[in-house]
């Protein structure tokens, strides 16, 4: 223990009551919480060594715990010791139960693998036929643990590892175990034991695949439009009709920013509604402006300033 506790601190384990709550304890705020899991005896001594419940080392508070039934250890290091066994076996790639697609087991071969025990490993390794107990580590006993004839123990059927020759049916195509085929341009198919599995392929040029492949077969492949169904939307667009009325085949339409060069092609008014310009009268500037080309008419306000000589037409018949 003397060694332990400054380890624990040396490399940053938190304290005892962290770990009740990550294993489903209560978390303990008073002395009086331990009391479930702690004797009050050892209780009255962490009183004396730990300010609080919150500073109690975790060895010391771990193994101060009550054993399970038919345990060892307390609660907490219990839970730290399976959660440990849990964590090798499954990080543990050659585990025969692990999930890993290339390298696990069959179904029916995990069913023959679990039909292993000692005993039936120790009566096949025997000079002898001989009887042995279903638990060989266990001391026998004919009511839970009775000894029994060791070729009556289960053994393992290795027909389940037997190669078939079965293959799969993969886009109309018969392949077999071990093989991949493509059932269209963008989605790969491997046929195993249990049947084929598929994954989409991620398609890195799109021009390669257009070349490779119909566009028949990409338009089918809702993979292949995902990535490259840009390329086919011009293609599309031009070869669907155009909506609305049917102009014929000798109309266009012509769209055009040039300005028009037709005279009078602007709205024009009435000569009636225009107002005629206020009369010209000489100041005493001197003569008025004479007319240019560039400049036809000028007009100059009157000297007073003001527009009591000019009259606005009527737009009503117009703008109504």
């Amino acid at each position: 223990m003397r060694l332990l506790l400054p380890s624990g601190r040396d490399h940053a384990i938190r304290p005892y009551n962290d770990y009740r709550a990550l294993c489903n304890l209560k978390r303990a705020t008073t002395w009086d919480d331990l009391s479930r899991e702690i004797p009050a005896e050892v209780i009255a001594r962490l009183q004396r060594m730990y300010p609080t419940v919150d500073d109690i080392d975790l060895f010391p508070g771990g193994l101060s715990e009550r054993p399970l039934q038919g345990g060892l250890v307390g609660p907490t290091f219990a839970c730290i010791i399976g959660i440990q066994f849990r964590q090798i076996r499954k990080c543990d790639r050659f585990w025969y139960e692990n999930d890993d697609p290339v390298s696990r087991f069959t179904e029916a071969q995990l069913a023959e693998i679990r039909k292993a025990t000692l005993s039936k490993i120790l009566c096949a390794n025997l000079d002898a036929e001989s009887d042995m107990q279903r638990s060989a580590l266990d001391q026998p006993n004919n009511f839970l643990n009775p000894r029994l004839p060791c070729h009556s123990l289960p053994s393992i059927d290795l027909n389940a590892w037997r190669e078939t020759h079965q293959g799969c049916n993969i886009g109309g195509r018969s392949v077999a175990v071990g093989e991949s085929s493509l059932p269209s341009p963008c989605t790969s198919c491997i046929c195993t034991e249990e049947g084929a599995q598929c994954a989409s392929l991620r398609i890195t040029d799109c021009g390669q695949l257009m070349r490779e492949a119909s566009r028949d077969s990409i338009l089918r492949d809702d993979v292949c439009m995902a990535q490259c169904g840009f390329l086919l939307e011009p293609i599309d667009a031009a070869a669907a009709p155009a909506s609305g009325p049917d102009l014929g085949p000798s109309q266009h339409i012509e769209f055009t920013t040039a300005p028009s060069r037709r005279p009078g092609s602007g709205r024009q008014l009435p000569p009636e509604l225009l107002a005629p310009p206020p009369p010209f009268r000489r100041g005493p500037g001197g003569p008025p402006p004479r007319a240019s080309r560039r400049n036809p008419r000028v007009l100059r306000p009157p000297p007073n300033g003001g527009f009591s000589g000019l009259r606005i037409p009527d737009f009503s018949s117009i703008i109504g």
